[in-house]
Formats: structure tokens, sequence, C-alpha cells
């Protein structure tokens, strides 16, 4: 195995230790949310969840900024994605960058 080989595989393991920290991180800061919002919950209802107006989500939705999925036609959202998506965001809204060696 040759460095660069190397290097991906350790990013690829540390990306995967970081996914594990932020999932478990999820379920201590957001274990409360679990309990009140639904697995799968439609726009209006992250809304809620996000203290935003429901337009802004469905803006979201059409430029897949938000993680969503259709099902039988209408957009949907995944409780345990949206909160991976929320900590896995900088203040600006971005993704955060890995951390380059």
């Amino acid at each position: 195995m040759n460095i660069q080989q190397r290097q991906t595989q350790d990013q690829a393991i540390q990306k995967n230790e970081l996914d594990q920290i932020t999932i478990e991180k999820a379920r201590l800061m957001y274990g409360s949310l679990i309990q009140k919002y639904p697995a799968i919950m439609c726009a209006k209802e992250v809304a809620d969840l996000l203290r935003l107006k429901e337009n802004t989500i469905r803006n979201w939705t059409s430029q897949n900024a938000i993680p969503h999925q259709k099902m039988g036609g209408a957009a949907r959202y995944v409780l345990t994605d949206i909160i991976f998506w929320i900590l896995t965001r900088n203040k600006r809204g971005q993704r955060k960058k890995e951390k380059e060696n």
C-alpha cells in the first residue's frame, strides 16, 4: 500500500469515527426530539422543529438544500437525517469541511 492509499484509508476511518461521534452526540442532545416528532415528517413539522416558515423548508427542498425523500410524490423528511444535517452544518449553513493534513 503506497502513502496516498494509506492517507485515503486513514481519512475514511477518521470520517467514519466522526460520523459515529456525531450520531452519539445527536442521541444525547436530541433524544427529546425523537420522542416529540415523528420519524418521518412533512414540511410543516420540519418548519416547526427548525422554527422556520414552511415556505423556507419547501424552498430548500426544491433546491436540494435539505435532506428529503419523495414518498408518494410528496417530500418527506426523516428526523434522524434532519438532526444529522443540523449537526454537520457550520454557522453559515454549509457542510463542515474535513480538516486536511
